[in-house]
């Protein structure tokens, strides 16, 4: 009796959203967590998909999320920051300020706690 070879189709499909965290009125973000998943999160899904090209894989990134992210580029780009976290972060105090008791150093990388390689955040985070 011969056995069977048996292949298991899959696909994995990541659906990425995020709420809009900024002000209507004045466009400032008011919660950071676009920009820390930014940092973490989605480097880290596309470092995964690197390292496995032949992966079928279907990445979905709602409206919403993908603005924040140009948003959030562009601000980079022209090093003025609409956010008080990363505002914060590349002052050259950032690490002597204090969030609730923690430096704003730890704060802020206390969400990368996931080893990273160098291409998953370089020059992404201004403390880092």
């Amino acid at each position: 009796m011969t056995e069977k070879t048996r292949t298991l189709k899959f696909i994995l499909c990541w659906h990425m959203h995020q709420p809009d965290y900024r002000n209507a009125l004045t466009h400032e973000f008011e919660l950071p967590w676009t920009y820390l998943h930014a940092l973490k999160d989605y480097t880290d899904m596309a470092a995964h998909l690197e390292r496995y090209p032949n992966l079928p894989v279907v990445v979905n990134l709602v409206p919403s999320l993908m603005d924040q992210l140009v948003d959030y580029a562009e601000q980079f780009h022209e090093g003025t920051w609409r956010d008080p976290l990363p505002a914060l972060a590349g002052h050259p105090f950032a690490g002597r300020t204090f969030i609730g008791g923690t430096p704003i150093s730890d704060r802020c990388l206390s969400a990368l706690s996931c080893p990273q390689d160098d291409r998953s955040f370089s020059g992404l985070c201004p403390i880092a």
